[in-house]
């Protein structure tokens, strides 16, 4: 009875807790829920619980015609104006319930962009739709082209409020998934921002947050994108009516609106792939972004191919889009056929008054509008004349435009101010302005009136006829002296002729225009004389305009302007002659000034002659309201929709940096022509945008299918491009352009296709497409010299500059010749041709130039020859900031840094204040005099004036703290910098390379790659020079993949650092791969080879190269000598190497230092011949023997037990270097090598005495990454029993082949025994044979030693490499050694 009890209880147990289970089976999808509601109403305010879309979901394409059908155009982020849009409609109430009943609403899409309210208007509709749905309604929402380019990441129309809106959601999003990890029984929420940057390089810091969270939103399959835009239409057909934002063209129809529908909605839900739309989407012709039907010029829509499109639809009668802003209100082309209904109504936009579309079954279409212009006639027809709409010009000025004379008046009364002008120049600002309706009636009034022009001659004279064929021809070949005394002949010979005066004007106005086009002043001023010699000439409109014009073109506006002063009459063609004469010759506040004169004194209304030069001149003015003021004017005057103002106001807003600006005005032209687009690429340009500049290329090359041809202005604007961002392949792409448009023969591509090769490192390139331009102006030839200059070729140069000045002809070198030929003047062996170049300057003037005085003294310094620099520096008469700074800044870089502090004393002096580069310059001399307590000086002047802004000074700041070993303060300054540019981390990665931190100059790298930072050639350079330091080939195998990734294998000094990098680390072979496949080497790839042999002590392949070398035309510098030399010294090739030593004094005249002769006499003492080597240091050489010398001639005495000279060396060296602790165990193991125990003991008691300890050997091996150190005698390490065991059987084996332990080596007074047993425990030892225990049969070991390696180790390396079939590379702190087969690559010669 118990045991049945316990039965039937376990089982009651049982089905409670299973119906317990039942009940709590969906609770964490209810919380799941709970939270997603709490997080959508925290954020909208709106209570809005959804479902996931099924994975099969696809948006209905077709709809049956309802009884009434709404269409609302682009809402662009205004929340409040798509709110309006929907009530004048009838379809929302007052608190935005749905009170449309069984309407269909059709939003066409582009609810991104342009504004602060987007998800919320998202939230909104999604309501809507649930509301509309409930009453028999339906609300349709479509994507248009900035919900396409929002899942691609074009983020370029986002504003700074859009950006914010997202960073809030995010925040409230990444909340729910940390509440929901807190249920169990739901899956773990995938990370929002998986996969994106925490930095974007061409966007400013405070927008990274806001940019990562609109990504991560909408990106394919990100939570924003899958929950409102998968359900969105891409095309709808509703009725009779198809849908789609911008146009559909019958090859869309044929390829499926259903497909298109699908494949749209797969790609947002992340099942497609790819970061981009399919190409319906994409580009001028695509369904989202066409413009054939909605141009507000309707003879500019293809109606034809509407009406093609529509036929392949059945039952459809009408197509209605947006994406269009139209001005004049929702409108029909092609008889209604194009129902056009984006109105702009977003602030974003043009914030025009919202209007609807409505179409009921009962009454047809009719426009709802919020305009009280068309309250009394609701009904108006689609016609687009019959609307005013609220233009976005009118918006970007609508703070300015009432009052835009007088504001105009008011700056510029201010900038004449500025520039003391006296008051009469003033005084007619101050008169009254006219009324603009005077001004515009004045314009009225003035079309009637006809345009002077030339008088074409009806003479039956063929005397006539032929003198103006004659004077015409004369002309155009150049001939203008002879055409003159043409014209004086005709003049004396046909004065009584009716036709003469006619005749005369003609000739005369040919050959004005002939002489302003050949610059030919001289010619222009008789010409001048003998129009004012004659009473009718002189009063001749045509004429005297034509004579300003020609002053302006010769560059005389002074003249241009005499000539307007003295006529009587002035019409509109004469002020806009002498104000295009100021513009041309960039006389900004001049053309400012009569602009000003001409609206306040003549009552002429400006033209759209007269905008293009008054708006550049605003460009070239720092005020930007002047600018302003100007562009209201426009507004006013009704000349915004001139393709020639509004394509000067594009350039003005783009060279004050207000690219958004730009693009508005762009893109509200109505007309645009080939210099628009040229403009808005040089908008990007300029700014920046590199990307942008492309993509509008293509767009220009697509607009209205090829209408506009790139000309040379297009591609001499993007080759720059090209250039700088080091795009060679894009560089190829758009001279492969020039070539099939028949451009590239044209000098200005040539010249610039030139300078863009020259400058992307592709000299040969840029020299072949030199030598094919037959039409070489100078800046041709600046282009080569400034090309071959910039790297480093001093030959080429100066061979360049001579051809060039004895060309002959009209070609003469000019400033900028000297200032590209200057940079290569960087070591004194180039002062004879700089003394030439100065020499010439001085004869043609240019010194008197400050750029070239102070490019001179730089270079001079540079070259070494300070006195030189100084001298030019005295010669200049004005000196500024730059001047000094080119003489501070010349001392600071060469000779004595302590000069330039002087010469920042009498800069002082003269009462001019220091600028960056000074303060620069400044930290750079301190830096190499380590000069703590000047630099910080210097930094309490750079805080105090607010300098530190300045990224350049901010980076010598970081360099100077590094030079004087002050590296936390130099990372203090680091983190604390706003702005960190790649300069700067590359500043703060070599900073910590160069004092000895290789693992955290790697950390640091692989920070800024996680910041989004792109390394360049420097950054590579300072990882491979870590990975050289640590060293760890895995990292630098890496790293070498990283550059070949980054396309920087060809770069020459990446080269050099990764053939260096696999020498240091072992694998020299991998070194000689790397430099046999260079296309072209340099000195330097040479060099680097030579060195990477010597280190391994390859004399033979080294000295094969140093010859090859010569052979190929390449002469040795200084450097390859030392690698030479290292590697004779590390093989034993001793007459080699004296040999050597003797061709770089004798045949290559070159003054060996220090480092070479310590390499020679390092050789000699090793070799036995300590006596030559000790007479190289006390006689040869012309310098006194430094500690290195001294401790090699020490370490060589040990070797061969001098202990004679032994004693003597070591005197010297405790005077130089008491306190150097090697210096102490080298002679200790000189007499414990000649068993002197008691003078062992003595030294080791003094070494006691002054606190100095021998440094411990210590022995390291890299495995899968990690590095693993062993010390000399340390037993306490991780696995040392079982090392001890492994070297027990290693022994033994080698014990076999003749292993004898070399006691030798114990330089301690021990027994034999206890000589062995610390043998046994030296580091080379333990790092090899747990390499052994730690890897598979076969593999390398590579271990790597701070002291050089013992007899001992030495011996059982070479016997191990043969028991066990390794190879192993050891590195000590002298060479590399090589065991492999029972032998080892130095012949026992180290």
């Amino acid at each position: 009875m118990e045991t049945k009890r316990i039965v039937l209880g376990r089982h009651r147990e049982m089905s409670t807790r299973e119906n317990h289970n039942g009940i709590c089976k969906n609770v964490p999808n209810l919380i799941s829920s709970f939270v997603d509601a709490f997080v959508d109403y925290s954020f909208s305010g709106i209570f809005s619980p959804h479902h996931p879309t099924p994975l099969n979901h696809t948006p209905q394409t077709r709809f049956e015609k309802p009884d009434r059908l709404v269409a609302i155009g682009d809402l662009h982020g205004d929340l409040e104006k798509s709110k309006e849009a929907f009530r004048i409609a009838g379809l929302i109430d007052s608190s935005d319930r749905w009170t449309g009943g069984s309407t269909v609403v059709v939003q066409v899409g582009d609810v991104l962009d342009r504004g602060g309210d987007e998800l919320k208007i998202l939230y909104f509709l999604e309501r809507l739709k649930r509301e509309a749905e409930r009453e028999g309604g339906k609300v349709v929402t479509m994507n248009g082209n900035h919900e396409i380019m929002n899942v691609e990441g074009d983020f370029r129309f986002v504003t700074k409020e859009g950006l914010e809106e997202f960073r809030v959601w995010s925040d409230w999003y990444c909340l729910g998934n940390k509440m929901k990890s807190l249920c169990n029984g739901l899956e773990k929420e995938k990370d929002l921002y998986e996969g994106i940057p925490m930095s974007f390089p061409r966007a400013r810091e405070d927008c990274f947050e806001g940019m990562r969270a609109r990504i991560a939103a909408l990106r394919p399959q990100g939570p924003i994108a899958k929950r409102f835009l998968s359900k969105n239409q891409t095309v709808a057909v509703v009725g009779d009516s198809v849908f789609v934002h911008g146009g559909l063209l019958a090859e869309h129809v044929e390829y499926g609106l259903e497909r298109m529908n699908e494949e749209v909605t797969s790609w947002i839900n992340g099942f497609r792939g790819g970061r981009y739309a399919p190409g319906y989407c994409r580009g001028g012709n695509s369904v989202v972004w066409l413009r054939k039907f909605s141009d507000e010029r309707p003879h500019r829509c293809d109606c034809a191919a509407l009406e093609h499109a529509l036929s392949t639809i059945p039952g459809v009668r009408r197509m209605i889009m947006g994406h269009t802003i139209q001005e004049a209100g929702i409108n029909g082309v092609c008889d209604d056929k194009a129902i056009r209904i984006d109105v702009g109504m977003s602030k974003g936009c043009s914030d025009g008054l919202p209007e609807v579309l409505e179409i009921r079954k009962d009454s047809g279409v009719r426009i709802v509008t919020s305009n009280p212009l068309y309250k009394e006639n609701p009904n108006s027809q689609l016609v687009p004349e019959s609307k005013t709409g609220l233009g976005l010009l009118g918006s970007i000025c609508s703070n300015i435009v009432s009052d835009s004379i007088h504001l105009l008046r008011v700056v510029l009364m201010s900038i004449l101010l500025k520039r003391d002008k006296e008051p009469y120049l003033m005084a007619y600002l101050l008169q009254p302005l006219p009324q603009l309706s005077t001004l515009l009636d004045s314009r009225r009034s003035h079309k009637k009136t006809t345009i002077p022009r030339a008088v074409a001659v009806s003479s039956t004279s063929t005397n006539g006829e032929h003198f103006l064929r004659r004077v015409s021809g004369l002309c155009e070949t150049g001939h203008l002296h002879e055409s003159f005394r043409v014209i004086e002949e005709f003049d004396r010979e046909e004065k009584s002729s009716s036709d003469a005066f006619l005749l005369l004007r003609e000739a005369l106005g040919l050959l004005l225009q002939a002489s302003g086009r050949r610059k030919d002043i001289h010619l222009g001023r008789k010409i001048h004389q003998l129009v004012s010699e004659s009473a009718r000439l002189s009063n001749d409109d045509v004429l005297c305009t034509r004579v300003i014009t020609m002053y302006s073109m010769c560059g005389f506006p002074d003249d241009s302007r005499s000539v307007f002063d003295a006529l009587r009459k002035k019409n509109l063609f004469q002020w806009n002659a002498v104000i295009s004469s100021y513009s041309r010759n960039e006389l900004h506040h001049d053309v400012l000034e009569m602009f000003i004169e001409m609206i306040t004194e003549s009552g002429l209304l400006p033209d759209n002659f007269t905008f293009p030069c008054v708006v550049k001149a605003c460009a070239g003015v720092s005020e930007v309201r002047v600018g302003l003021a100007v562009h209201g004017l426009v507004v006013k005057t009704r000349l915004v929709e001139d393709v020639f103002v509004s394509n000067a106001l594009v350039s003005f807003y783009g060279t004050h940096g207000y690219v958004s600006e730009a693009l508005k005005v762009f893109s509200v032209m109505p007309e645009r022509n080939l210099v628009s687009w040229n403009s808005m690429i040089r908008v990007f340009s300029d700014n920046g945008l590199s990307e942008e500049c492309f993509l509008f290329l293509g767009e220009m090359m697509e607009e209205d299918d090829g209408a506009f041809t790139p000309d040379v202005a297009t591609l001499a604007t993007l080759l720059p491009v090209c250039e700088r961002e080091r795009e060679m392949g894009v560089g190829k792409g758009v001279h492969g352009l020039a070539m099939k448009l028949s451009l590239d023969k044209e000098v200005v591509v040539n010249n610039a296709l030139t300078d863009m090769y020259s400058k992307c490192g592709c000299l040969n390139d840029a020299k072949v497409i030199f030598k094919l331009n037959n039409n070489k102006n100078v800046v041709s030839w600046n282009t080569m010299v400034g090309g071959f200059s910039a790297v480093g070729d001093i030959d080429k140069t100066f061979d360049l500059l001579r051809q060039m000045l004895a060309g002959g002809g009209d070609l003469r070198a000019d400033e900028v010749t000297i200032l590209n030929a200057l940079p290569v003047c960087v070591d004194e062996s180039v002062l004879p041709n700089l003394k030439e170049l100065h020499c010439y300057s001085l004869k043609q003037e240019f010194v008197h130039d400050e750029l070239v005085a102070n490019a001179f003294v730089a270079s001079y310094a540079k070259c070494g020859s300070l006195s030189y620099a100084h001298r030019v520096f005295c010669s200049i008469r004005d000196k500024t900031v730059n001047s000094w700074n080119a003489l501070i800044g010349g001392y600071a870089q060469t000779g004595d840094p302590r000069l330039s502090l002087d010469a920042y004393s009498q800069m002082k002096s003269s009462g001019l204040l220091p600028d960056v580069f000074t303060v620069c310059s400044l930290l750079s001399a301190c830096s190499q005099l380590k000069s703590l307590r000047l630099g910080k000086e210097v930094h309490g002047f750079i805080i105090r004036n607010r300098l530190e802004r300045d990224s350049f000074v901010y980076t010598s700041l970081l360099s100077f703290y590094i030079h004087c070993g002050e590296l936390s303060t130099a990372h203090v300054l680091f983190d604390a910098m706003e702005d960190k540019t790649l300069v700067s981390w590359n500043t703060i990665v070599n900073g910590y390379l160069q004092n000895g931190f290789p693992e955290r100059a790697l950390s640091l790298f692989r920070q800024m790659v996680l910041y989004g930072v792109q390394p360049c050639e420097i950054s590579m350079m300072s990882v491979f020079g870590a990975c050289s330091m640590l060293p760890s080939l895995r990292l630098g195998r890496e790293a070498h993949g990283y550059a070949l990734k980054r396309l920087l294998k060809d770069n020459a000094f990446i080269a050099c650092s990764v053939i260096d990098m696999y020498a240091k680390n072992g694998s020299v072979m991998e070194s000689f791969k790397v430099f046999d496949g260079l296309k072209e080497r340099s000195v330097a790839s040479w060099n680097a080879m030579v060195m990477g042999y010597g280190i391994h002590g390859r004399a033979k392949e080294a000295i094969k190269l140093f010859e090859e070398m010569q052979r190929t035309g390449h002469s040795p510098d200084e450097l390859t000598f030392l690698g030479v030399l290292t590697a004779c010294n590390h093989s034993g090739l001793v007459h080699e190497g004296v040999r050597y030593l003797d061709q770089m004094k004798h045949s290559f005249g070159m003054n060996p230092s220090l480092k070479y002769y310590a390499c020679v006499i390092d050789m000699l003492g090793r070799a036995g011949k300590l006596d030559e080597a000790l007479k190289i240091a006390t006689e040869e050489m012309s310098e006194e023997p430094d500690v290195g010398i001294w401790n090699s001639l020490l370490s060589s005495c040990r070797i061969h037990q001098n202990l004679e000279m032994g004693e003597k060396i070591a005197a010297k060296l405790f005077v130089l270097e008491p306190g150097r602790t090697e210096n102490y165990v080298l002679l200790s193991n000189l007499y414990a090598g000649s068993g002197k125990w008691d003078e062992v003991r003595k030294v080791r008691q003094r070494m006691k005495e002054m606190s100095l300890r021998k440094d411990a050997g210590c022995s390291w091996i890299e495995l899968n990454g990690k590095v693993f150190s062993f010390v000399a005698g340390e037993s306490s390490s991780d696995g040392f029993e079982e090392i001890k065991s492994r070297w027990s059987l290693l022994e033994r084996e080698i014990g076999k082949m003749g292993y004898r332990p070399d006691t030798s080596s114990v330089q301690h007074e021990l027994s034999e025994e206890e000589k062995i047993e610390q043998l046994r425990g030296h580091s080379e030892k333990l790092a090899i044979t747990y390499g052994l225990i730690r890897t598979s049969e076969g593999t390398t070991l590579r271990v790597y030693k701070n002291l050089r390696i013992c007899v001992d180790c030495h011996n059982a390396a070479k016997l191990i490499s043969k028991a066990m079939e390794r190879e192993i590379v050891v590195r000590d702190n002298k060479r590399f050694h090589h065991f492999k087969n029972g032998l080892c690559s130095c012949g026992d010669y180290w």
